[in-house]
């Protein structure tokens, strides 16, 4: 299981425990309280290190390969995916590259 499924079953779980009761911060001291905060405890930090990880990865996007891929019909969130970048970046490098 990628992260990207375990994050998904992690929202699921979670979804499903906050309906058991709507008043499930009261309570502190119960076992729904703690399982509710972990899962969010889990789920916060997962998207922390995502996003670390891909700003770490600092991938150069090469401007043929790009160009490639967008003849390929290939969304900017998949090419950036492919160069391990975040869309923001991608939307950079188009900027500073005239390809808008």
């Amino acid at each position: 299981m990628d992260k990207r499924q375990q994050k998904r079953k992690w929202q699921r779980e979670l979804a499903a425990l906050l309906a058991q009761d709507d008043d499930w911060h009261k309570n502190p001291d119960s076992e729904l309280y703690k399982q509710i905060t972990e899962l969010g405890e889990k789920l916060s930090s997962t998207e922390v290190k995502t996003k670390e990880e891909r700003l770490r990865k600092n991938v150069p996007i090469n401007k043929e390969q790009f160009l490639k891929l967008r003849e390929e019909g290939k969304s900017y969130s998949e090419i950036a995916e492919h160069f391990q970048a975040t869309d923001k970046r991608i939307r950079e490098w188009r900027r500073e590259n005239g390809l808008e």
